[in-house]
């Protein structure tokens, strides 16, 4: 019974840093999609100046 219950823990941990890896991945993606969008709104506007 015990062991099953660290192995569940390990699971969980395991879980958790999926999920938090996830997260970072999804941080990173919508900065690079805001960094994208700033920088096109800027050449566009060069190119209207």
């Amino acid at each position: 019974m015990k062991t099953r219950y660290v192995k569940d823990i390990r699971v969980l941990s395991a879980f958790q840093q999926t999920i938090r890896a996830m997260q970072i991945l999804i941080l990173v993606l919508r900065v690079l999609a805001v960094a994208f969008l700033v920088l096109q709104s800027i050449t566009l506007m060069r190119d209207n100046a």
